[in-house]
């Protein structure tokens, strides 16, 4: 497993134009790392009675964000030493960590472009410095076919992401885990500071979008 761990590694760092200037060399070693990380979170889950008991109260806190994407690139990031997953966000973000709950449970990872509303929405869009921000995901989100829009009544047994554009600089997505007792707060897991972390929120703090379980174009 360390082997695997280390190879993958390599790969991602290998697909970052800090320490490699091929482009197409980039990309395959990219595609190779992604294939790496399915393969490994193939063999962590044989069986669909895993993915099933992972659904039980035991499972329902645990970090299911896969493994390697959790253990490798733990240089300092710069514009150049970048590593993301398959929907394009960098790995151990929330962004990124919120990609792979869609993807968890619909089996596709969000990849939808964003449709631009009129023109001044489209010159915005082509400014932004940062354009997978965590500030952009409602619109990221409603462009995708597992969305079934914004709601504020949150239920058991549904999927919900949540959105808080004023976090911080770059804002904050997070995967709803549970209701609470307190009618105001809600119990989420995200990535911060390149770590996993679930915790009660403010309900009002978050624009909350619902998750299809199945890609409704399926």
């Amino acid at each position: 497993m360390i082997v695997l761990f280390k190879l993958a590694n390599l790969l991602a760092k290998c697909s970052c134009p800090k320490w490699n200037r091929c482009g197409i060399l980039r990309r395959l070693c990219r595609y190779s790392m992604w294939g790496l990380t399915a393969i490994d979170y193939m063999l962590l889950s044989p069986s669909s009675i895993l993915r099933i008991a992972k659904r039980t109260s035991y499972f329902r806190h645990r970090n299911t964000y896969p493994r390697i994407y959790h253990c490798i690139a733990n240089w300092p990031e710069d514009d150049g030493a970048l590593v993301v997953d398959p929907s394009n966000f960098v790995i151990k973000h929330s962004t990124s960590y919120c990609a792979w709950k869609i993807r968890e449970l619909t089996g596709k990872w969000p990849k939808n472009a964003v449709n631009p509303k009129d023109e001044s929405h489209a010159i915005e869009i082509a400014n932004r410095e940062r354009p997978h921000d965590a500030k952009y995901w409602l619109e990221f989100l409603q462009a995708q076919d597992c969305c079934l829009g914004i709601t504020d009544l949150l239920r058991l047994g549904h999927h919900y992401i949540g959105i808080n554009p004023n976090y911080g600089e770059y804002g904050l997505v997070v995967w709803l885990e549970s209701l609470t007792t307190d009618a105001t707060e809600v119990t989420i897991s995200t990535y911060e500071h390149h770590r996993y972390t679930c915790k009660n929120v403010s309900l009002v703090d978050f624009t909350w979008v619902e998750i299809h379980s199945k890609a409704i174009s399926d």
